[in-house]
């Protein structure tokens, strides 16, 4: 069994490194700066550790058994996945791991990669389970502005962005309220024509759609307002996957709001 004195002066030096982490001087850290941050002399420290290498392979070791902890104990949904960015936040020793740059060794930072690797794998499997993502944006890329915003917080965890980061998540942040489609009242007014001719007699517009767009417009005229509802609408007309037609409505709705703005 350890001493008290061995766990303390321990837990100093992988705290210096996560210090270190913070302030982008992994790559620079010798056994002296090490010691100076942990307010450990070197030759206390070197009771415990072999060399500069075995002190960053049981930091590596420390804060990935951590993150693994915590991946794996992460409570289902938004609300768990906002404790784990809490708890992250507050101890900040996982993210050191998944935010720091590369130590020196090559070894290192191959273990780096692969740990942080499988932590992104975890994330969006998480995240893909969420409820009311945002359309058109794929979970990977999600899980990067999570990941970019981790790393902020991480970096300043008094600031604005951790304090907004425990109960928002980036993409709920970032969403600009907007209609998908134009108002209805410019829908409705539109004339349409089997061949695809699409007039506006207020505005005296004129422009072409395809048949999945006249389609649309025809369902948001009879009262239709959301993306999966005319999604499910349209693949009962269409053989085509969901995420195809989903993809054609917002390419549509899009054109639509440019035209009819």
């Amino acid at each position: 069994m350890k001493k008290p004195n061995q766990n303390k002066n321990t837990t100093a030096v992988l705290a210096a490194l996560d210090r270190l982490a913070r302030e982008d001087r992994l790559a620079v850290a010798t056994t002296a700066l090490i010691s100076e941050y942990a307010q450990v002399s070197e030759g206390v420290m070197f009771r415990h550790f072999t060399s500069k290498e075995s002190i960053f392979d049981s930091w590596i070791e420390s804060r990935a058994g951590r993150l693994k902890v915590a991946l794996s104990g992460m409570a289902a949904g938004r609300a768990g996945l906002l404790r784990f960015i809490a708890d992250q936040i507050a101890s900040g020793e996982a993210l050191s791991l998944l935010c720091c740059q590369h130590a020196d060794c090559a070894l290192q930072r191959t273990h780096l990669d692969e740990l942080r690797a499988e932590a992104r794998v975890e994330l969006v499997r998480r995240v893909a389970e969420l409820p009311g993502l945002p359309l058109g944006i794929k979970t990977e890329s999600l899980v990067d502005s999570l990941w970019q915003a981790l790393c902020r917080a991480w970096k300043d965890p008094a600031g604005d962005e951790a304090r907004t980061l425990v109960h928002t998540l980036p993409w709920e942040a970032e969403v600009v309220p907007q209609q998908t489609f134009p108002p209805a009242h410019l829908v409705e007014r539109l004339a349409l024509s089997a061949s695809g001719f699409v007039f506006d007699p207020v505005a005296g517009n004129s422009f072409t759609a395809n048949e999945t767009g006249i389609a649309v417009l025809r369902m948001l005229q009879d009262g239709a307002e959301e993306v999966p509802e005319i999604v499910e609408r349209l693949g009962r007309e269409y053989d085509a996957s969901a995420v195809i037609l989903e993809r054609d409505v917002l390419d549509f709705a899009a054109r639509l709001r440019e035209v009819l703005r």
